[in-house]
């Protein structure tokens, strides 16, 4: 995503119109990929197939190699409203098994893990 604000905008546009199809595209990393799921985007676009990208989109995507493969995954997506729905119920699905109080206690317990061998002294 390099344009400022773009998934305030994305999230704005699918409050006041649900009915709408909004993708992202230059989804570079996992943490880009996240936002734009919690933004709720039917679809991410990304210049290369980046393994945490994929992580993060799990069952919840369709992944493509070219232009070609993209613009029949449109149409497919577009076309065919069980698919669109079963891919938006993955990605709601996959959304929830992030959140930022996991993603705090698992760095926490890494922390802990490397400097207090998993246990942080009393009082912390």
């Amino acid at each position: 995503m390099t344009v400022p604000g773009a998934l305030g905008v994305v999230a704005e546009l699918l409050r006041t119109q649900p009915e709408l199809t909004v993708g992202a595209g230059t989804v570079l990393d996992a943490e880009t990929a996240q936002c734009c799921v919690d933004a709720g985007v039917h679809f991410l676009t990304s210049p290369g197939l980046h393994p945490a990208v994929m992580e993060v989109a799990g069952e919840a995507a369709i992944h493509v190699s070219t232009p070609q493969e993209m613009a029949e995954a449109m149409k497919a997506i577009a076309a065919n409203p069980r698919l669109r729905n079963v891919l938006s119920g993955c990605g709601l699905e996959r959304a929830s098994a992030f959140s930022w109080s996991r993603t705090a206690r698992e760095t926490h317990d890494i922390y802990a893990s490397v400097l207090f061998g998993g246990v942080l002294p009393a009082g912390h």
